[in-house]
């Protein structure tokens, strides 16, 4: 073939449209020092700029990419015919910087688009983060075989059942966390060498509190995340004890308290799951509370360096697909977001109709589908994570599915807000955790879930005669 062309003359010989919308695609790449074209393909040439490609991609993209390694391992240039994928998903390939027509622009076919080339050049270090050699072939990750899921079966919530559950979490939400404060300041527990809470306090708080270990666990990391509890490390033997926060907590109204639980929870970084087993899966102890003593930024996961916050950015999406279950996946090529991008403006009385509810099996074939490298799209952590979001009232359940989730309408509020305001903040992952916060009139709108205590009236016991 004739006039191969690299990554960077390709960007320079690329179509106006194309090129602005590789910008405004990959916006992680463009930074005030990037002063020249061959600076910005540079960028998007590293490890960490392609895997952050990668991470974008939905299962088909992703397979069609692992034949593009396969492919270039052997000839930088790869046929078309090797890739087996429509012109879509080329394009999308393309969009995010990892493949690129192999020819110059003006030799391309006349078909208009640069995924209809006979001939392509694929990102080199991504060959090295996918499962190219014969050992990784022999034993390959799991999204190489997912198949695109079915339209799932949706099982309607009333109206009454999502209004209740949210109403009643509100309620009682904060005062579970209060009440977690009080137990541990009349019994505080040891601090770990190790750091964190052990085991067997974890196992009487949840005695205390009528819970179970892992809700007891989901307790501890958001009076931990609140800075509710911290060590008394003035003696010998440091205990867990309330922190100053806790006494403002307690003059704190009700609707803010829940609104700060939420806030806390879109930010925890640890995963339920792990500290239940003790351990990440990358082998690393973990315990209670032990984010409060020794904060990490490491990745719990291995595999895939992974760009994002995995737990973080998983709880984002989950109420993002939650959004539209309706129509959960996207197009081919189109990107990965899980719905239709929701209206901020919905009424009230949209808010309060029937939701659509999705089971778990299809929600987590779905979730996977979207985004294969994200570690944290298992079943098991992927129904803790609905457990705790139900906990905050931001998800209920059908009576007569007791399998099936969907947002109420606190739920729909909050992943509304999410999903129109980070997309914005950070692409092509959609996802930017600093930004990731609750609205602004979002203590107001749970207060009004909330009964007027004031018109409780406690009678005084009838005397026996």
């Amino acid at each position: 073939m004739k006039g191969f062309q690299t990554f960077t003359a390709w960007l320079s010989t690329a179509p106006a449209d194309w090129f602005a919308d590789f910008v405004r695609t990959r916006r992680d790449l463009v930074r005030t020092d990037t002063a020249s074209l061959a600076r910005l393909a540079g960028s998007a040439s590293t490890r960490k700029g392609v895997a952050v490609a990668m991470e974008a991609l939905n299962a088909e993209e992703l397979q069609t990419a692992l034949r593009a390694a396969k492919a270039a391992r052997v000839d930088p240039v790869v046929p078309r015919s090797a890739l087996e994928a429509s012109s879509v998903v080329l394009d999308r390939l393309i969009l995010l910087g990892l493949l690129w027509p192999a020819q110059n622009s003006t030799e391309d076919t006349a078909a208009g688009t640069p995924g209809d080339a006979e001939f392509f050049g694929f990102q080199s270090e991504a060959i090295a983060l996918l499962p190219t050699s014969a050992a990784e072939s022999a034993r390959p990750p799991e999204w190489t075989e997912y198949p695109r899921p079915d339209e799932p079966a949706l099982t309607p919530i009333p109206k009454s059942v999502a209004l209740n559950a949210q109403a009643a979490a509100a309620g009682a939400a904060g005062g579970t966390v209060a009440a977690a404060v009080r137990a541990i300041e009349a019994d505080p527990p040891s601090q770990l060498m190790s750091g964190g809470v052990g085991k067997r306090d974890v196992q009487r708080l949840a005695s205390a509190l009528d819970l179970e270990y892992a809700q007891t666990i989901f307790v501890l990391e958001l009076c931990g995340a609140l800075n509710l509890v911290g060590v008394d490390s003035s003696s010998i033997d440091p205990v867990w004890l309330p922190t100053s926060e806790y006494d403002i907590l307690k003059r704190t109204d009700r609707g803010s308290l829940h609104a700060a639980l939420v806030r806390a929870w879109l930010h925890m970084g640890e995963d339920i799951t792990h500290i239940a087993t003790g351990h990440t899966p990358r082998g690393d102890r973990v315990h209670p509370l032990n984010s409060v003593v020794k904060p990490t930024t490491a990745n719990p996961y291995g595999g895939h360096p992974s760009a994002l916050p995995p737990v973080r950015s998983a709880r984002f999406r989950l109420l993002r697909s939650l959004l539209s279950p309706e129509v959960p996946l996207p197009q081919p090529g189109s990107g990965t977001s899980t719905g239709t991008s929701a209206d901020s403006g919905t009424s009230a009385d949209q808010k309060t109709a029937e939701t659509p509810s999705i089971r778990l099996t299809d929600l987590t074939a779905v979730l996977q589908w979207c985004y294969p490298l994200a570690p944290a799209f298992n079943r098991e952590t992927l129904a803790q994570m609905l457990s705790e979001a139900e906990f905050l009232g931001l998800v209920a359940t059908p009576l007569t599915a007791p399998d099936s989730y969907g947002l109420t309408p606190l739920g729909r509020t909050l992943a509304e807000h999410l999903n129109t305001s980070l997309p914005a903040a950070a692409q092509p992952l959609d996802y930017a955790g600093s930004a990731a916060t609750v609205p602004a009139d979002f203590a107001e709108t749970i207060g009004e879930l909330l009964p007027d205590l004031s018109l409780i009236h406690i009678s005084e016991p009838t005397r026996p005669l």
